[in-house]
């Protein structure tokens, strides 16, 4: 699906991210002598039923994914719902390898940390507009 994301980003067909060009072809015309009075060119269309529906896909997988990453129509049912006696399924939060503590992104964790440094050396600086990279620095 990061092909489709990219082509409808870029405001293309995906096959055309593919390496697929549209076929051209021109037909001449010419009056009863033999001249050419005009031609007229006809390009195939870049989005095809296929391409439409890949577009299509990558709107209803959006359209059901929650902030975790969970299908909404899922975490929606009454499959899921912890009341139900019968459920066929739940939910837990937590780290895979620890299940019952938050997993911590180093990332944000380094952008929150440069920004309490930041802030307690210039508390009076205005906080808007201000941007905050991460960068992977290996040891």
């Amino acid at each position: 699906m990061r092909d489709v994301r990219l082509a409808r980003e870029l405001g293309i067909a995906p096959r055309r991210l593919w390496g697929w060009e549209p076929v051209e072809s021109t037909t001449h015309h010419h009056d009863g002598i033999g001249q050419l009075v005009g031609s007229t060119t006809t390009r195939e269309p870049e989005f095809d039923q296929e391409q439409r529906e890949w577009f299509r896909a990558l709107y209803e997988l959006e359209a059901d994914t929650g902030q975790y990453g969970e299908w909404i129509s899922e975490a929606t049912s009454i499959d899921a719902d912890p009341n139900n006696r019968n459920r066929k399924y739940h939910y837990a939060a937590g780290a895979a390898d620890a299940p019952n503590l938050p997993a911590i992104n180093w990332a944000e964790y380094a952008v929150t940390t440069a920004q309490d440094r930041y802030y307690k050396q210039y508390p009076d600086a205005n906080r808007a507009g201000h941007m905050w990279f991460v960068r992977k620095v290996k040891n």
